[in-house]
């Protein structure tokens, strides 16, 4: 069994797609939707995904319509890492704007957010010390075992240890 890796993507889906994006949803094949592999095979996976299986328990929220885009929040679980290459793929396809993508692989103690600005942004964090935005986005701040800290000036969400209670 692997560490499953909670992930929270935002993207901007052209609404003539929103429909096709929805099925590849209900069928669990999300991974395969924005980069296709083909038959599945396990190395064929780890390197066209950057993860060995496809998205697991999906759920998606409609953030906001417009006649053109529609922003769609997408919840799922990957296999001991976040889908890297799948988030690079999504950059070249026309009809979708990557937004943003968040992580949170507690069982390797590690969180991180992949942005878009000419290219693929990605910043990696040990969960001991989560920078206030994305602990809020990861929901670390309603987990008692985190709690506010300003350091060096900045807001950060830390692990609580024993010496703090």
């Amino acid at each position: 069994m692997p560490n499953w890796c909670e992930n929270c993507l935002v993207i901007k889906v052209s609404s003539d797609k929103l429909d096709n994006l929805l099925d590849a949803i209900k069928n669990q094949k999300l991974f395969s939707f924005f980069k296709n592999i083909g038959e599945w095979e396990y190395d064929k996976a780890v390197e066209k995904w950057g993860t060995k299986w496809e998205a697991d328990s999906i759920s998606y929220d409609i953030k906001k319509r417009s006649n053109k885009w529609v922003t769609v929040q997408i919840y799922f679980l990957s296999a001991w890492s976040p889908p890297e290459k799948v988030y690079e793929a999504m950059l070249d396809i026309l009809w979708l704007q990557f937004v943003r993508a968040y992580y949170y692989e507690g069982g390797m103690g590690l969180c991180g957010q992949f942005t878009e600005n000419k290219g693929l942004h990605y910043q990696e964090y040990d969960i001991s010390k989560v920078p206030y935005s994305l602990a809020k986005e990861l929901s670390l701040d309603e987990q008692d075992c985190y709690e506010a800290k300003v350091i060096d000036g900045r807001r950060y969400y830390v692990i609580r240890n024993a010496d703090n209670e």
